[in-house]
């Protein structure tokens, strides 16, 4: 058992909390990390293909291939969080699909929560500028999976999403026609908004 956490490191991403044991027979602290909530989404296009991104990652020191993602700022809704990461990282809007509750990729050390979204139908955006140090791939479906098993692609959650996505819309996201994904897509009640939001 532990008390009550207090923060013993600040940063502008997140803050480190330790909870000092009062149970006698544990009596290490315990640590978790805090921070903003996230999104992420699957966005799959009409060539059959994930926009993705490629981007150096400090942490594992290398570039890493994935879905677009990020914190939802103050204020922010996780839906216009995501909209706004999908146009930053990839200069796209679409249609998306909201996967339920929010989900918790480590809950042993962070209570940062997930909004997972799957889009579909990217519509590019006039005079995009893309971040620097973020490059846009579109890989095919078929090849995400084996990317995945060389160790090329590593995010799990991206992973996880996909099989939640293929859950809800009732399909196999890896084996799937294009065209049973997006009919399934399409009679979802919670995509029928305008990418253009025209």
């Amino acid at each position: 058992m532990y008390g009550q956490f207090r923060p013993i490191l600040q940063t502008a991403f997140f803050q480190l909390e330790e909870a000092a044991s009062i149970n006698p027979d544990q009596p290490k602290p315990y640590y978790r990390l805090v921070g903003p909530d996230s999104v992420i989404c699957c966005l799959l296009d009409l060539q059959d293909r994930f926009v993705m991104v490629r981007q150096y990652r400090p942490n594992l020191e290398m570039k890493t291939l994935a879905t677009p993602a990020g914190g939802i700022e103050r204020g922010e809704l996780p839906l216009e969080a995501i909209r706004r990461e999908i146009m930053e990282e990839a200069g796209l809007q679409c249609a998306l699909l909201p996967l339920g509750q929010t989900f918790s990729l480590m809950m042993n050390r962070t209570n940062v929560k997930d909004h997972l979204f799957f889009g579909m139908f990217p519509e590019e955006i006039e005079n995009f500028v893309p971040e620097a140090g973020i490059e846009v791939i579109r890989v095919p479906r078929q090849e995400l999976l084996t990317l995945a098993m060389e160790g090329q692609y590593l995010q799990l959650a991206g992973l996880g999403l996909l099989q939640l996505a293929g859950g809800v819309l009732k399909v196999d996201m890896w084996q799937s026609p294009l065209s049973a994904i997006e009919k399934a897509f399409r009679v979802q009640p919670a995509v029928n908004w305008n990418p253009s939001g025209q």
